[in-house]
């Protein structure tokens, strides 16, 4: 067994991880339209002629899609505000190579 070591710059930073902050958003959005719309779930047909849960639905649909989108903007703006803080360092990679040995 052989090995190999090389010292190398690399840049280290830090940055959001995007489909957290998504989700965290839909979640968000669609518990303000449950909580917003749960007066309409109790009332008579009063939506001219569309159920009541059916337009529940949709609410939860657009209101999640607005908080998913307004957590993917603010995970861009938390990247852009990271990238000031970049940093170099040093980084030893090593490999390890195995020699067969093989009899024929």
């Amino acid at each position: 067994m052989s090995e190999k070591s090389t010292t190398e710059t690399v840049t280290v930073r830090r940055s959001p991880k995007y489909l957290r902050f998504f989700l965290f958003g839909v979640a968000v959005g669609a518990i303000i339209a449950l909580v917003s719309a749960a007066p309409l779930i109790g009332m008579p047909d009063s939506t001219g002629g569309v159920p009541v849960y059916q337009l529940v639905g949709f609410f939860v649909l657009f209101t999640g899609a607005v908080g998913g989108l307004i957590g993917l903007a603010s995970a861009l703006i938390i990247d852009l505000l990271l990238r000031r803080s970049v940093r170099t360092a040093e980084a030893q990679r090593t490999v390890t190579s195995e020699r067969s040995n093989k009899k024929s």
